[in-house]
């Protein structure tokens, strides 16, 4: 006979229809929903094994740190090395720096002339080559001297010479027009004085016809001169030479210094005068046999030529001073013909003509 049953939510348990309690079957007991309390010696919590989504996000998590462990290391050897580099630099440029001299840079007599003529605003004159005798003037065309290379005395000689070589120039204005050449002037004392040089000597000519200056420091002499209403035009000139320059002309003149003899007497009568003894440039000419002859200005407030000659292997002799071409008869031994062979002379009828062997 079938046994109708009905369950009592309540316990769990079924019952039958007689109510006889009937036992339910139960699932087995495993570690993951054993639940004892936690007096039970055996009690322990649940086992839950790690999930995959989380070993993920840990790697992730790793890599993350990692990728930022190298991005700090990089960002601070860049950092290191770049404030390096910034105190390298602020080092060299907190470094003192040269104060820029305000004294012109020194500079040559070639040079000097060149920044002057650079900075004259008169028209400039052309100078033409004249002979070696009047190197030191500078003439133009119509024989007008524009400019003269000054002569100086150095310590260590008892006269003053003219330089190896010098440099001039000159600019000029119509007659009526002086403040073209005055300005310039006045431009060129100012470059000259920007190379630290001093007034050796200054002059006004025939009221104020004519002035001129002279300056010199312990490289270079500079002289500068401006003429009114000479042939129609005012004109300002400027002439330099380089101290080194003036040393080789006193070289140069010395042997022709001792063949003039002077006493001491002289020279001491000379250097009390108003005007010093000025020993112009030697123009030597090769005679025949080895003989030579020279020609040199020499100026004692005014001047004359002096005619030098030299046998082979022999100290320069004076022969005669001059103010115009001599008689051929004045050349009358075999060494001064030898000499001065080619020298133009007058005859005895006043016909020019040169010396002959």
């Amino acid at each position: 006979m079938d046994k109708n049953t009905t369950s009592d939510p309540s316990d769990g348990k079924e019952q039958t229809a007689d109510n006889s309690p009937t036992e339910t079957s139960q699932p087995a007991e495993t570690s993951e929903t054993l639940q004892r309390s936690p007096g039970d010696p055996s009690f322990r919590l649940p086992i839950q094994e790690p999930r995959n989504g989380f070993k993920k996000f840990f790697v992730v998590v790793l890599v993350i740190l990692f990728i930022l462990g190298l991005g700090g290391g990089a960002a601070y050897f860049y950092y290191s090395a770049t404030k390096k580099t910034e105190v390298k630099q602020a080092a060299v440029t907190t470094s003192p720096q040269p104060v820029p001299s305000k004294t012109p840079k020194a500079i040559g007599a070639q040079e000097l002339i060149e920044s002057i003529k650079n900075a004259m605003k008169s028209t400039p004159v052309e100078v033409v080559k004249t002979n070696k005798q009047d190197d030191t003037l500078g003439t133009i065309a119509d024989g007008t001297v524009v400019y003269s290379i000054p002569a100086y005395q150095l310590a260590d000689y008892q006269y003053s010479t003219y330089p190896a070589v010098g440099y001039g120039i000159a600019v000029s204005t119509p007659e009526d027009d002086k403040t073209g050449v005055d300005a310039d002037y006045d431009t060129a004392i100012s470059l000259i004085k920007d190379q630290s040089m001093t007034t050796k000597e200054k002059t006004t000519v025939d009221g104020e016809d004519q002035r001129s200056a002279l300056y010199a420091n312990s490289t270079m002499v500079c002289s500068i001169d401006t003429e009114y209403k000479l042939r129609g035009y005012n004109y300002t000139g400027i002439a330099c030479a380089d101290m080194t320059s003036y040393q080789e002309g006193a070289k140069n003149a010395e042997p022709f210094f001792k063949a003039l003899n002077y006493t001491e007497a002289q020279l001491q009568s000379i250097e009390e005068g108003e005007f010093p003894l000025t020993l112009g440039k030697p123009q030597i000419t090769n005679g025949l046999d080895g003989y030579k002859s020279a020609d040199m200005n020499i100026l004692v407030g005014t001047g004359h030529g002096q005619l030098f000659y030299q046998a082979p292997s022999k100290d320069w002799k004076a022969f005669m001073g001059y103010q115009d071409i001599l008689p051929c008869a004045k050349f009358n031994t075999i060494e001064l013909k030898k000499a001065f062979v080619g020298t133009q002379c007058y005859d005895t009828s006043d016909k020019l003509v040169k010396v002959k062997v």
